[in-house]
């Protein structure tokens, strides 16, 4: 197996596995080595923001724009705040997937408040592929929504044996015509996952 940063972007972290070094559980495996990438692809995403995040704020300071720097340093916090939601989860391959799919929704225009409960969520190799999917097939819907940019809201919390996640729209996706999987529940401007 080797590790290898995408020559398209100096920020992209991937893995290959050579000859199939890993037969019985390469699923199991693959699952795993994707979320590592996706955490530290998040990382080195991070990193790179965190600099940008530092020029703004020096510029503000040359400038003496006070009542700038201030807003933008209370913006920036409520950015990391609101991420830090995710690592109350303890499972890193859920954690990553989460990762990804909010930063995809921010890169479509859409600000994520979110609000996770502090119980342990885990996802299973099973789980885990379909979860990707459903998230990455919510994802193309929301691209296409460049209208409804005000805030969604997600949510994650257990339900007797099952954890749901829950994403609050701004519009109402029946009334678009916008259609998911049948193991997406969708009312109105609601989509729910139970897995």
């Amino acid at each position: 197996m080797r590790f290898f940063v995408d020559e398209n972007s100096e920020y992209t972290i991937k893995y290959e596995l050579i000859e199939d070094e890993f037969t019985s559980n390469s699923s199991s495996i693959k699952n795993v080595l994707e979320a590592y990438c996706i955490i530290i692809n998040g990382l080195r995403k991070q990193r790179h923001d965190f600099l940008n995040h530092l020029q703004v704020l020096y510029g503000y300071a040359q400038l003496n724009k006070t009542a700038h720097l201030k807003g933008y340093i209370k913006e920036t916090a409520e950015d990391l705040r609101q991420m830090g939601e995710v690592f109350k989860i303890s499972d890193l391959m859920l954690q990553a997937l989460l990762i990804e799919f909010i930063e995809k929704l921010q890169q479509a225009g859409h600000k994520v408040v979110i609000d996770i409960q502090k119980s342990c969520f885990s996802v299973g190799k099973d789980d885990f592929v379909a979860l990707k999917q459903n998230l990455n097939d919510i994802v193309k819907i929301m691209e296409e929504e460049k209208e409804n940019l005000s805030p969604l809201f997600l949510k994650m919390y257990r339900k007797k044996n099952k954890r749901v996640l829950e994403l609050r729209l701004s519009f109402d996706l029946e009334k678009n015509g916008k259609r998911l999987a049948n193991d997406i529940i969708c009312v109105k401007d609601l989509i729910r996952l139970e897995f």
